[in-house]
């Protein structure tokens, strides 16, 4: 009887230490192979300065007084953005605008663009 317990303790004291040591591995293993895939898209998309063209957009970018309307523009910048960049299937990060009368900074990620509105 003694002999009996003694197996069973033996028993458990193997199936804890190999729950532990199942953990742990499994543990190790993800952080092994998972993949960062912000880090994956920011090293393997090259992104271009999208083009915007003057004669497609300029009345919508302008408004009665020839000043900048930074909501159209924003609007045109990332349409812009997505058609010229096939491989850019999400925006991950916040794109920030700055901008005047005439001219406009955007930053996204390590990027940044200007614009500069000139007209007659």
């Amino acid at each position: 009887m003694k002999l009996n317990k003694n197996f069973k303790i033996l028993i458990m004291f193997i199936l804890i230490v190999s729950c532990i040591l199942s953990t742990i591995a499994s543990i190790y293993f993800s952080n092994v192979f998972s993949l960062n895939k912000n880090n994956l898209l920011k090293q393997s998309i090259n992104i271009t300065k999208p083009i915007i063209d003057n004669s497609k957009y300029l009345n919508k970018l302008l408004t009665n007084d020839n000043k900048l309307n930074i909501n159209s523009f924003k609007t045109i910048f990332l349409k812009e953005l997505k058609k010229q960049n096939k491989e850019l299937f999400l925006l991950d990060d916040l794109i920030t605008f700055s901008y005047d009368n005439t001219s406009v900074s955007v930053e996204y990620q390590n990027y940044k663009w200007s614009y500069k509105i000139v007209y007659n």
